[in-house]
């Protein structure tokens, strides 16, 4: 395999983010994994810090690891960042063969209903669900729509196979997702409690010397 995105708001990005990360890269034996903050998410509400702050955490937090990369296109192209133009970008710069795989939570991927063109994502890439391991019913039996089920059992596939095809699967792999948020994060920094150990102590200073989230 050679190419995996995340794309996130990383308002800020926290260990959960790398560790999530880190396990998608050992598991599927990833080239890279290209890290992309969204400009203005389009189902969340407007981050408190800019594009360019949660950017450069972004790059603070990934600087000794070369597996992991920044992909700012989402900030450079402005406007409402979906995730089907970045991959329809990115499919283009890479040709129609190398496989893509784009990597998103359960969560959201329940919700993916909402997002703009949800039914081209598996035009341009694989589609891999982090799940978490408690959970003890496949994911897709979980608070997801019959339109939805019926979606992913056309395209479901078996993770030992992406590298087979450029794009087109669903497939569902279960991490051990840390119970970390950064909306937590941000309530700590407000109510000046430690974040020591939940995020990079480069991004921690980043975030104290720049007074962001008070």
């Amino acid at each position: 395999m050679s190419l995996a995105l995340m794309g996130g708001t990383f308002d800020p990005v926290h260990v959960g983010h790398l560790r999530s990360a880190e396990e998608v890269a050992s598991l599927l034996d990833f080239r890279t994994i290209r890290l992309i903050p969204s400009y203005i998410p389009p189902h969340r509400r407007l981050p408190g810090t800019s594009a360019l702050q949660r950017l450069k955490m972004l790059k603070l937090a990934i600087q000794d690891n070369a597996q992991l990369e920044v992909d700012d296109r989402e900030v450079r192209r402005e406007g409402r960042s979906y995730s089907v133009d970045t991959l329809a970008e990115i499919r283009q710069e890479i040709g129609d063969v190398e496989p893509l795989c784009f990597v998103l939570g359960i969560d959201a991927f329940r919700l993916v209903e909402e997002w703009h063109r949800w039914r081209e994502l598996t035009d341009y890439a694989h589609l891999i669900v982090m799940s978490r391991p408690e959970m003890n019913e496949h994911p897709r039996d979980q608070a997801m729509s019959e339109e939805l089920n019926a979606w992913i059992e056309s395209r479901e596939g078996e993770l030992q196979d992406v590298s087979l095809t450029p794009a087109g699967s669903v497939c569902f792999i279960e991490l051990t997702q840390l119970a970390v948020s950064s909306t937590s994060i941000r309530e700590m920094v407000l109510a000046r409690q430690s974040t020591r150990y939940l995020l990079p102590e480069s991004v921690r200073n980043f975030i104290d010397e720049n007074g962001l989230y008070r």
